[in-house]
């Protein structure tokens, strides 16, 4: 059994919260967003970890992905990808997978200033709120993302060595109480 999730452990920070908005992102969306979004990809990964512009659009495009926007004064600060985990073959290891209950958050990223200060917490809140799954996944690897998670009920899975190359990965599950 997993930890259940519980938004009271997800707070907003220093900025104020109607400064931020969170904006749903569409396919037919992605040019629009195209370049912001791989500036803020490109500023929060390694280059062995980032996605590409394909990549992104190619899963925009699938059935069931999220991806959530955060919005600063109207200037897009960072985002979260999420899919089903059933889409994702490469998690098939997941007792549940198959299911079609999982959501898999595949990747949050936040402009560097911006880290630290809830933007994170507050998209993983959004999503865990407003999506009908009743289990979540994701993979941390490294002290922010885990800390992230593991505020949000996401407990500690199983760690695999050098899973995304040169990254060591915590794989971690959280349960949505309704």
């Amino acid at each position: 059994m997993g930890t259940s999730f519980t938004a009271a452990g997800l707070t907003d920070s220093t900025i104020e919260r109607e400064e931020r908005e969170i904006e749903i992102l569409r396919a037919e969306d992605w040019e629009r967003v195209r370049e912001r979004i791989l500036v803020i990809e490109e500023s929060s990964f390694p280059p062995d970890l980032r996605y590409s512009a394909e990549d992104f659009q190619h899963d925009l495009s699938r059935e069931g992905s999220r991806f959530l926007i955060l919005k600063e004064r109207e200037v897009i600060q960072g985002f979260l990808h999420a899919l089903p985990l059933e889409e994702l073959d490469y998690l098939s290891f997941d007792e549940e997978w198959g299911r079609g209950d999982t959501l898999y958050v595949v990747n949050i990223a936040l402009m560097p200033d911006l880290r630290g200060r809830g933007g994170g917490s507050r998209l993983l809140r959004h999503l865990l709120e407003t999506t009908p799954f009743v289990r979540y996944a994701a993979r941390a690897v490294c002290p922010s993302s885990l800390r992230l998670f593991s505020g949000a009920g996401f407990r500690r899975d199983r760690v695999f060595p050098r899973w995304m190359g040169e990254h060591d990965g915590v794989y971690m599950i959280c349960d949505k109480t309704l």
